[in-house]
C-alpha cells in the first residue's frame, strides 16, 4: 500500500447507474469501486493510503484508508506506484512501459517505418459490424484512424489514389 494526498474528490455514476468514487491522485484519474471505498469520507488535502492496480488504460484503487493522523516521516509518493505488474495480455496502452503493440496480435498486424510504428486491426461493434483501427505511434504519442466495413471500398480507392499520385510526384 501507498500514501498519497488527495487532489481532488467526487463520486461518479457509470452507465448502469453504479456509483464509484474518483479520485485524482498525482495528476491521475484513478477510480474506486468497492462499496466500502465509496463509503469512504475524505476532502482535497487528505492522505489516503490505497492499492493501485492498472487495468487495461485505467487506473483503479483498492483498500482505501483515510490517514487521521499523518507521522512527520511517512513517505507521501509524488508518482502512482503500482502494487502489482500490469496484465501482459490487457488490451489497451501500458501508461509505463509507453508500448502500444501489446495488444495487437501477429507480426503482419504491425510496421515499423522509422521512428513510427503502424498497427492494424480488425475489431467488432457492440452490434457486430466489423472495422480497421490504423493505430500511428510515434515516442508517446498516437493517433488512430478507424474504418468501418460499408466504407473501407471507398477508403481503400482513395488511398490508393493517392498513393499513386505520391509515386508519380
Amino acid at each position: 500500500m501507498s500514501n498519497y494526498k488527495v487532489e481532488k474528490v467526487e463520486i461518479r455514476e457509470r452507465k448502469n447507474g453504479e456509483k464509484y468514487l474518483q479520485l485524482k491522485l498525482c495528476d491521475n484519474s484513478v477510480g474506486f469501486f468497492e462499496k466500502e471505498d465509496i463509503g469512504t469520507k475524505m476532502k482535497e488535502g487528505d492522505i489516503i493510503s490505497c492499492k493501485i492496480v492498472q487495468k487495461g488504460k485505467f487506473f483503479n484503487g483498492t483498500n482505501l484508508k483515510v490517514l487521521d493522523k499523518v507521522p512527520a516521516d511517512l513517505k507521501i509518493e509524488k508518482k502512482l506506484k503500482f502494487d502489482h505488474k500490469p496484465d501482459p495480455k490487457s488490451k489497451g496502452f501500458d501508461r509505463k512501459s509507453k508500448d502500444y503493440g501489446s495488444k495487437f496480435k501477429g507480426n503482419d498486424s504491425k510496421l515499423h517505418a522509422g521512428a513510427r510504428i503502424y498497427y492494424f486491426e480488425i475489431k467488432n461493434t457492440s452490434k457486430g459490424d466489423k472495422y480497421l483501427v490504423i493505430t500511428e505511434q510515434s515516442g508517446d504519442k498516437r493517433n488512430r484512424i478507424f474504418i468501418f466495413e460499408d466504407h473501407a471500398v471507398e477508403f481503400s480507392d482513395k488511398l490508393t489514389h493517392f498513393l499513386t499520385m505520391l509515386k508519380k510526384n
